[in-house]
């Protein structure tokens, strides 16, 4: 099954990123984001990716980064690349990029 693996960041919170799946496209999410959760400031996609079983793909990085995180599926990293999980673990090219 495709779906998206993204990355978001707040634009008034630095370092600290929201990592999540979804079978619709992120930039809809965003929009929902700012209409209906109340969330202050403005949610910024950093990165998106279709890709195949992203789930296990979001499991994945969630394992990776577990020391890292702050609530569901925030963590408190700077954004510099993706996880290791997404680019060598499942295989998936998401640019080089990881969050470290």
């Amino acid at each position: 099954m495709l779906g998206w693996i993204y990355v978001a960041t707040m634009n008034n919170v630095s370092s600290v990123v929201k990592v999540c799946y979804s079978d619709e496209d992120p930039v809809s999410i965003l929009s929902e984001w700012a209409e209906h959760a109340g969330i202050p400031g403005s949610a910024n996609l950093e990165y998106a990716a279709l890709v195949d079983c992203p789930r296990r793909v979001e499991a994945k990085v969630y394992e990776d980064l577990k020391a890292f995180n702050t609530k569901n599926d925030w963590f408190q990293v700077c954004l510099l690349y993706t996880s290791d999980a997404a680019d060598e673990g499942l295989g998936v090219d998401l640019g080089g990029r990881r969050i470290i």
